[in-house]
């Protein structure tokens, strides 16, 4: 189980990977994630051999409604498969139904979507990051019919337990629990970050985060985890989060 340094970070170059991995590998890390798609790919490449790190995937630029996904996923499949590990993580926390739209017939349009960029992107797999909104189309249920439609494709869950949180506090879903005991053989990463006092997210893990030694046994452990915290947090902070997943409670 390895735990990767999301590229959020950086204040500055979160979209590029040599300052992220440089920094990764100065914490303490074992591994590297773009949050977005990197601009270096090609370059990186061979930083990240020469320091021996390992690479999570990329993160693919939100998206709120269909129309723009492919897009999104071809921005971040190039370098993924550059870097030769094509996870693609499709954030579609801010998808919503259309006007006068069913979320089933929502649903079935990010199928078709998704479909279409499989067919694009040969060896691609894909992570959904669902809503952590209340008007969000992607909780639990919706998450699962999507996932359900596509089981033949390498396509699976970015748990992100602080957006579970949100919808368990808003009464429209359960948490983070109950997202893993539903989705647990389809986890294919989690982001790992506390809620923090501004209820923003990308805090301190322990920062009004969930029970990360409970959630731990039912995250695969093939599953990439990802200390996505933001740049507010000093590197001491982030060595010492890292240390307290890695070492006590053995992510």
């Amino acid at each position: 189980m390895t735990l990767a340094l999301a590229s959020r970070w950086l204040r500055d170059g979160a979209d590029t990977l040599q300052p992220a991995a440089e920094a990764a590998r100065s914490l303490g890390f074992e591994a590297v994630f773009a949050s977005k798609p990197p601009r270096d790919a090609a370059r990186a490449k061979g930083l990240l051999a020469s320091l021996g790190l390992g690479f999570g995937g990329v993160g693919a630029d939100p998206t709120a409604a269909p129309p723009a996904f492919a897009g999104a996923i071809d921005r971040a499949a190039e370098p993924a498969a550059v870097l030769r590990r094509p996870l693609v993580v499709a954030d579609l926390g801010d998808a919503v139904p259309a006007a006068n739209e069913t979320p089933e017939r929502a649903v079935e349009r990010w199928s078709r979507a998704l479909h279409a960029a499989f067919g694009a992107w040969s060896g691609l797999a894909i992570a959904i990051r669902p809503s952590g909104r209340k008007d969000g189309l992607f909780g639990l249920e919706q998450t699962g019919w999507l996932l359900d439609d596509l089981s033949s494709r390498p396509v699976g869950l970015f748990l992100d337990p602080v957006r579970a949180m949100d919808l368990e506090r808003a009464g429209v879903g359960p948490g983070p629990l109950g997202w893993g005991d539903r989705f647990a053989a389809r986890i294919l990463g989690v982001a790992v970050h506390g809620r923090g006092p501004d209820g923003k997210g990308h805090a301190r893990p322990e920062d009004d985060g969930p029970d990360w030694g409970t959630l731990l046994h039912l995250v695969p452990s093939k599953a990439l985890r990802v200390l996505d915290v933001g740049p507010d947090l000093a590197a001491e902070e982030v060595t010492d989060a890292r240390r307290h997943l890695e070492e006590v409670l053995h992510w």
